[in-house]
């Protein structure tokens, strides 16, 4: 599965490195996917027997790609570490919550439906894999020791949600759910869907500045509104850049941020 993978995919759009032995000062940014966006996804993805999962993958893929410019990218994934044909896992207690890495082509030339449907059965495949320990995947891998097998993770959140109504009477009630998510990568990608689908971003803010990681979260939701469109057909034909979206910098943050915002309109 890692062949040929010599080196974690770049980000493309770091601002610095962080300082030998220093620790990562975290921050978190959130956006919401429009109504009608998220309208169209679902009927997508069930006209065409996909996931949103696959189209979140598809999406931070497709990004990787074009912020990298790698056509293969590698990036991590969480997974629950409980298989469905792992017998009895509903009545074990524990934790099991896993990273595994998620490598995937993406070709300008590639079909974009049946690019997702190898993309949804090659993850469906994987999940026989789900207690395999990431320091052993990466001793597979030609990845050298001190190197991080990926730069990013993509977390799709799967909490319980309270509905009320008419034949729901049941004595559990879930309050307010809040949580605090650490990696220790540089950035997680974080899908948390419900009636509203929210993206947030978690990621070192000495290596990312505020206005770059907003313009991942717009180029998220694009690459999202590009796929479902029915007037693509090809990878090569989805666009990131629309004039209505450019952000216009603070002056105070200086031309190096400014130069680095420049590479992210595609």
């Amino acid at each position: 599965m890692l062949s040929g993978i010599q080196a974690p995919t770049p980000l493309g759009n770091e601002l610095a490195k962080r300082p030998p032995n220093g620790g990562m000062r975290f921050a978190e940014m959130k956006t919401v996917l429009p109504t009608a966006t998220a309208t169209s996804l679902h009927l997508f993805v069930q006209r065409n027997q996909l996931t949103v999962y696959t189209m979140m993958q598809a999406a931070w893929a497709l990004l990787l790609s074009r912020y990298s410019g790698h056509e293969d990218v590698l990036f991590g994934m969480i997974v629950s570490g409980r298989p469905p044909e792992l017998r009895a896992v509903e009545t074990m207690v524990g934790l099991f919550v896993n990273t595994l890495p998620v490598r995937v082509q993406v070709s300008d030339g590639a079909s974009i439906l049946p690019w997702l449907r190898r993309l949804q059965h090659s993850m469906a495949s994987a999940r026989q894999y789900e207690f395999s320990q990431l320091v052993e995947i990466q001793a597979c891998s030609e990845i050298p020791r001190g190197l991080p097998l990926f730069n990013s993770i993509l977390a799709f959140a799967n909490y319980p949600s309270q509905r009320t109504g008419p034949g729901n009477s049941t004595s559990l009630r879930i309050g307010e759910l809040r949580s605090v998510e650490r990696t220790n990568y540089a950035l997680t990608v974080g899908v948390i869907p419900g009636e509203e689908i929210m993206f947030k971003i978690i990621y070192d803010s000495d290596r990312f500045a505020s206005p770059i990681v907003s313009k991942m979260l717009e180029h998220f939701i694009r690459v999202i509104e590009e796929m479902i469109d029915p007037d693509h057909q090809q990878i090569g034909q989805i666009r990131f850049d629309r004039a209505d979206q450019e952000i216009q910098l603070n002056p105070l943050l200086g031309g190096r941020v400014a130069d680095e915002l420049e590479q992210f309109n595609f």
